[in-house]
């Protein structure tokens, strides 16, 4: 339900004319938070009591809201057009968004409103809240759709199932696995997803006897967050890693340098052998290893 302030209520009910604007509060995963307007000049208003300033960024604009009664999953669709001025860190907002740096945030749409540009904010109310869920960008302009979060209704019944692979995300509360990470330096590059690499093999967690565990198996399905270079910083998803090359799950957002070094949070293959030889922790384990293969039925 949408809610407003006594004094914002007064407003819509007793002004012909209003000024209103929008204003958009984006929340990143590392807990960055962004706060643009679509108004010319900045805009300050009370949020839950809180005084917020959104500033003036991107040019933005977006579809229409509907609200209907249900459980349907709306979603916001935003276009912002942007120089290398506008930038999230040091990094321009265009090339920040396609390397990974929106994906999952949370967005939040308000609508302010005044009786005129030269008196105060009155109030806001609450348009629309959902999740990033894609991203796609050109040289000067970014397309960004949110879902709501109804979206996370969606959700599998029961939701665990009976299955050989374990259930768990890796080092969540149920997994309860310590988080093992190695660090590196890149050797040599070949494109902006693939790089050959030095491991340092003293400041690597090994944990429990690895036995016949490579550290490739591990690497692969990771998180490598680069810690120098133009990628400082970003956090990329690792799609495979073979002997000294990783490959990347899509390409960095800027160019990657010999030298640039990088830390990898290990990931984990779901399998009871990577949970008891790697992390030891076989006894919470959320898969059901010895459960019967699928078979095939052939009428004789």
């Amino acid at each position: 339900m949408i809610t407003a302030s006594a004094a914002l209520n007064s407003l819509l009910l007793t002004s012909d004319q209003l000024v209103v604007v929008d204003c958009y509060d984006i929340t990143l995963q590392d807990g960055t938070v962004i706060r643009w307007t679509s108004a010319d000049a900045p805009v300050a208003v009370d949020i839950a009591g809180v005084r917020t300033l959104f500033s003036v960024g991107p040019l933005i604009t977006r579809n229409n809201i509907k609200l209907v009664i249900g459980v349907q999953v709306d979603s916001l669709t935003l276009t912002l057009t942007a120089d290398d001025a506008v930038t999230i860190g040091s990094v321009p907002l265009i090339k920040a968004a396609v390397s990974g740096r929106l994906d999952g945030a949370t967005v939040r749409l308000y609508r302010a409103y005044a009786a005129d540009w030269t008196s105060g904010w009155v109030g806001v109310l609450t348009r629309f809240a959902g999740t990033v869920a894609d991203v796609s960008g050109g040289r000067s302009q970014l397309e960004i759709k949110v879902n709501n979060h109804l979206q996370l209704l969606n959700t599998q019944q029961p939701v665990r199932s009976y299955q050989a692979g374990c259930t768990w995300t890796l080092y969540d509360t149920s997994c309860a696995a310590s988080k093992h990470t190695s660090i590196g330096t890149v050797v040599s590059v070949a494109q902006r997803w693939e790089f050959q690499t030095s491991i340092d093999s003293g400041a690597t967690n090994l944990g429990t006897s690895m036995l016949p565990i490579s550290l490739g198996v591990v690497l692969q399905g990771g998180q490598l967050k680069f810690t120098s270079g133009k990628n400082s910083g970003f956090t990329y998803p690792v799609k495979t890693w073979s002997g000294s090359t990783a490959t990347l799950l899509r390409p960095a957002g800027l160019e990657i340098a010999v030298g640039d070094s990088f830390q990898v949070t290990w990931g984990c293959n779901k399998t009871i052998q990577v949970c008891d030889f790697v992390y030891a922790n076989k006894a919470n384990y959320g898969g059901f290893p010895f459960i019967p293969a699928a078979e095939t039925a052939v009428p004789v």
